[in-house]
């Protein structure tokens, strides 16, 4: 049996070691655009290669009912297991996220390779698919090459920070894609933060819209020249449009802060008590902004907006949010189109938080998928 895998990212190869390990002599090719495979998976957790979360919840994504569903069938710990018998260790830090104990992506990477090449998968490289043909069998025809298979697997990913065609071939196959837009991405505003560039804060951030609060979290911002990132402002991307506004709450977890600074007030400057209660420059950025105004200042310290003009676009994402309909597959990531298809990790409508969860799910789905052809190769 001759299985061709699209797309030698973390849910390609996944699907690859874990269905030649359920059955060696299943013929598994991965065909990668690029040149090298796991190109993306250096990047993630800014190097350190952020595997998975150890807690991993449905409510972490934005369709609970299918991630409910895999995870009962592949619970979180079959992948850390299967990580841990290929010798990799995993470790928690100081969060919930999970990175190998070398706290390297490329230790990752080449230990996935090297099982690649020991469980005999073919990895063909610089071999962009251009079309799909399914009668009897499938014929995947490629820059380069035509290949003949029983079953084809699309694990090509999005266009976040790459270039792909997917969406167009799969749209040939009659699949539905839904709109898409960066995801965990950082933010442009209309505000201009130059003299607070490179400050990060811990803050309760929010989005509004007409001065409704759509979505909060607690984490760090980071201020960039013209706009917001930090994992918490990558997370309230998700809920942001054109127009909206961020709101950040400096003093979210001192709800007394205002009796404190007000207590200094008869021998000390507002100026230098901000100074002493926030980055020199974010002081500045805020007394400034409130001509001095004491009212004004406690209210900028629990409310300090930015109104978003857009993204930073998909080479900046980290993932893309849309894709595949999930109405169009079942739950095993088999194709209700197309059948022998199977579509996995981030080419499907499915997108988590920031903390390991995309990835997680890239790992289950390929490996759920790999269970399934295992069985109906039987």
């Amino acid at each position: 049996m001759n299985v061709i895998v699209i797309g030698g990212g973390a849910s390609g190869v996944m699907h690859a070691l874990y269905l030649k390990h359920l059955n060696s002599d299943i013929n598994v090719t991965i065909l990668e655009q690029n040149d090298r495979i796991l190109k993306k998976l250096l990047k993630t957790g800014n190097g350190r290669c952020n595997i998975s979360n150890s807690l991993m919840e449905a409510k972490f994504y934005n369709n609970e009912k299918v991630i409910s569903n895999l995870y009962n069938k592949v619970k979180p710990e079959v992948v850390i297991n299967f990580f841990k018998s290929l010798g990799l260790l995993l470790k928690n830090g100081n969060s919930t996220r999970l990175y190998p104990c070398s706290e390297s992506a490329n230790t990752v990477v080449d230990l996935l390779r090297n099982e690649l090449a020991a469980s005999m998968v073919d990895v063909r490289c610089s071999e962009e698919v251009i079309k799909i043909r399914k009668n009897k069998l499938f014929e995947v025809t490629t820059n380069r090459n035509k290949y003949i298979a029983d079953y084809v697997v699309v694990a090509a990913g999005s266009i976040a920070q790459e270039k792909t065609n997917i969406y167009e071939i799969l749209k040939e196959l009659n699949h539905s894609i839904t709109d898409i837009k960066p995801g965990l991405v950082a933010l442009k505003v209309k505000q201009n933060l130059q003299s607070i560039r490179g400050i990060r804060v811990k803050c309760n951030a929010k989005v509004i819209n007409d001065n409704k609060v759509i979505y909060e979290e607690v984490g760090e911002v980071l201020f960039k020249e013209n706009g917001l990132s930090g994992v918490v402002i990558l997370n309230l991307s998700r809920y942001v449009k054109p127009g909206y506004e961020i709101s950040l709450d400096l003093f979210f977890d001192y709800p007394d802060i205002n009796n404190y600074i007000s207590s200094f007030l008869y021998d000390k400057d507002i100026e230098d008590i901000l100074r002493g209660l926030l980055p020199k420059m974010l002081a500045n950025y805020i007394y400034t902004k409130a001509n001095g105004n004491l009212g004004k200042i406690f209210e900028l310290i629990h409310d300090l907006r930015f109104k978003v003009v857009s993204d930073y676009g998909f080479n900046q994402g980290q993932i893309v949010l849309g894709g595949v309909r999930v109405d169009e597959i079942n739950e095993d990531f088999s194709s209700k189109v197309i059948d022998g298809l199977y579509l996995v990790g981030e080419v499907l409508d499915i997108d988590g938080a920031s903390g390991g969860y995309n990835l997680h799910f890239a790992w289950s789905s390929g490996i759920m998928s790999a269970i399934s052809i295992f069985e109906k190769s039987l």
